[in-house]
C-alpha cells in the first residue's frame, strides 16, 4: 500500500506548529490535515475525506458519528483512555481503534502523588503566608498534618496508572488500599496491594484517588463525599465528569473533606468563576497529568506508527478492539 495515496485527519488539539506525529506521518509520504474539531458533523466529514484519524481526549466519536464514517478505517487515540470513543460502533464498521497505554502512565502516578505530597504538607497555603508577608501564620497552618506513614491512600481503578501510583505510595511508607470493580481481588493480592471495598475506601482513606475510565454519571457523589473523612482528600487525576463539582463544592463549603486535588474538570478550560478556583485547599492543575516532554514523544510517535504500520499492511499495536484485526484481510490491501 503506497502512504502517499492516504490522508490522515489530526483532530486532537496541539499547541505545536508542527507536532511530532505530524512530521512522521508527512516524512512516511501521508497527507496530513491538522484540525481540532469537537463538532459532529465536522468529525463525520473528516471521516469521510480521511483513511485514519488521530484522536484527543474530547472529540465526541459516538455511535452517531462513527455509523456516518463511510472512509475511516483507523482511529488512532493520542494518549491512554479512549471513553470518548464508541469502540462497539467502531468495531461494528469495521474500524481499527488503538491507544498508548503506557504513553504517560508513570507521569499521571507522579501527578497523583505530587498533589497529595502537596495537600499533606499544604504547600500552596503556605507559600501564600510567606509571600504575603505573614510568616507568623505558618504555625497555625501546620496544625493537623501528620506523617505519610500513619496515612491511607485509596486508590479507585488498579490498572497501570493506579499500579504505578500503588508503588509510589508504598514508597512513602503509605498505607495503600486499591478497589476495582474489573479486576479480581486475588490478583490485586498477587500483585502486594491490600483490596478493598468502594465503601471501605470511601469511608477510611485519607486520600480518595481517582484511576478510572469516564462515566455517564458522577462516581463522587452527595452521598458518597459525605461518607469521606472530614479530615480526607479528593484525588482526581483521571476524567472530570467522574465528580458532581455541584456536590463536591457543597462538601468543600461545608468543610465536610478537607480538600481536594483535581487535574482535570467537568469543563475545561473552567469559568473564571467556578468555586474550585477560589478555595485554598483545593488544588486544579489544567489537565497537565499526562505530560512530560519524554512521553510527548512517546505518544507522538507510537499513534503515528500506528498509522504507518497499518497502511503498510502490518497490525498497529495496542489495538483496543483486536476482533476488527482478525476479520481484516490486512495483506489483500497491500499495494493499493
Amino acid at each position: 500500500m503506497n502512504p502517499s495515496k492516504k490522508m490522515i485527519w489530526i483532530t486532537r488539539q496541539s499547541s505545536a506548529e508542527e507536532s511530532i506525529e505530524e512530521t512522521l506521518l508527512k516524512k512516511a509520504g501521508f497527507e496530513v490535515v491538522k484540525k481540532p474539531i469537537l463538532d459532529e458533523e465536522e468529525l463525520i466529514r473528516a471521516g469521510n475525506e480521511a483513511d485514519g484519524i488521530i484522536a484527543g481526549s474530547r472529540e465526541p466519536f459516538n455511535r452517531r458519528v462513527i455509523g456516518a464514517i463511510r472512509r475511516c478505517r483507523i482511529i488512532s487515540r493520542y494518549g491512554i483512555g479512549y471513553d470518548n470513543i464508541d469502540v462497539r460502533a467502531a468495531t461494528e464498521k469495521n474500524i481499527i481503534v488503538t491507544n498508548v497505554p503506557d504513553g504517560s502512565s508513570r507521569e499521571v502516578a507522579d501527578h497523583t502523588i505530587s498533589l497529595i505530597l502537596t495537600l499533606a504538607r499544604k504547600i500552596p497555603v503556605l507559600d501564600e503566608a510567606v509571600k504575603n508577608g505573614e510568616w507568623a501564620k505558618r504555625r497555625a497552618i501546620m496544625q493537623g498534618m501528620r506523617q505519610l506513614s500513619r496515612l491511607t491512600v485509596g486508590i479507585i481503578g488498579f490498572g497501570r496508572i493506579g499500579r504505578q501510583t500503588w508503588r509510589r505510595a508504598q514508597a512513602l511508607g503509605m498505607n495503600a488500599l486499591v478497589y476495582d470493580r474489573y479486576i479480581d481481588p486475588d490478583f490485586i493480592r498477587t500483585q502486594g496491594a491490600i483490596p478493598a471495598s468502594f465503601d471501605e475506601i470511601i469511608s477510611t482513606s485519607d486520600f480518595v484517588v481517582l484511576h478510572m475510565p469516564g462515566s455517564e454519571t458522577p462516581v463522587i457523589t452527595a452521598e458518597i463525599l459525605s461518607m469521606m473523612k472530614k479530615s480526607a482528600y479528593l484525588i482526581n487525576c483521571s476524567r472530570g465528569n467522574l465528580v458532581d463539582e455541584a456536590a463536591l463544592i457543597a462538601a468543600l463549603e461545608k468543610g465536610q473533606i478537607a480538600g481536594a486535588g483535581l487535574d482535570v474538570l467537568a469543563k475545561e478550560p473552567p469559568d473564571p468563576d467556578n468555586p474550585l478556583l477560589k478555595f485554598p485547599n483545593v488544588v486544579v492543575t489544567g489537565h497537565s497529568a499526562f505530560f512530560s516532554e519524554d512521553s510527548e514523544e512517546l505518544i507522538s510517535t507510537e499513534t503515528a506508527q500506528a498509522m504507518i504500520d497499518l497502511f503498510s499492511g502490518k497490525l498497529p499495536k495496542n489495538i483496543v478492539n483486536p476482533e476488527v484485526a482478525d476479520r481484516i484481510a490486512l495483506d489483500s490491501r497491500k499495494g493499493e
